[in-house]
């Protein structure tokens, strides 16, 4: 989906950097690390020059409501629960898409962000760790340290044209490994093999 487009959609400002985060139960789950993800709004804002960006930094955050906000000069944005439709504009929308969960046998939104072109910060642990390739679709930091999760976001989000490129591989690898008809054919050769030790 166009970026701007999706924007527009869902009341984000075209202007910004988008940040998303986002969790069936908001901030509201401790293993998905919310918590950790505003410490490290703290250490970005105490670190980095933020106005170097060129653009005002936003950080949108899907699966809870409430009202705007700023946290150590950023602004923080609800978009409430999101269906389907709604979700694949969040991920669109988005400059990078941040998972900082402390545990992930998966890490589906992750996934679902880099299907949509969307590159991907998370901690270097759990399923998090294959659903990332480091500085290839996105960036991996030191699990559960915000001073890391704050460096590896200022890497996405201060080049653009690093981010176009990590974009496009994220799109290009997501297709490649979690495309329906790549997982449908796993799943038959798998079956297959099964059922081949049996006979």
């Amino acid at each position: 989906q166009n970026q701007a487009g999706s924007r527009q959609a869902l009341g984000i400002p075209n202007d910004a950097l988008v940040v998303m985060f986002g969790a069936g139960g908001g901030t509201s789950q401790r293993h998905k690390g919310a918590d950790l993800l505003f410490d490290s709004v703290e250490a970005l804002s105490k670190t980095h020059r933020t106005s170097n960006l060129g653009k005002p930094l936003r950080f949108v955050i899907f699966g809870e409501e409430g009202e705007t906000e700023m946290r150590h000069g950023v602004t923080i944005q609800f978009l409430g629960r999101l269906n389907d439709e709604q979700l694949r504009a969040a991920y669109s929308s988005a400059d990078v898409f941040v998972a900082p969960s402390r545990l992930e046998a998966f890490g589906q939104v992750a996934a679902e962000a880099q299907s949509c072109g969307t590159p991907v910060v998370a901690f270097d642990n759990s399923g998090l760790s294959d659903v990332v390739e480091h500085e290839v679709t996105g960036h991996l930091a030191r699990a559960f340290e915000p001073a890391s999760l704050a460096e590896s976001l200022w890497w996405v989000l201060a080049d653009s044209a690093r981010r176009e490129k990590l974009s496009a591989n994220a799109r290009l690898r997501a297709k490649a490994l979690w495309d329906p008809k790549v997982v449908s054919q796993a799943y038959v050769s798998v079956l297959e093999i099964a059922a081949s030790e049996h006979l």
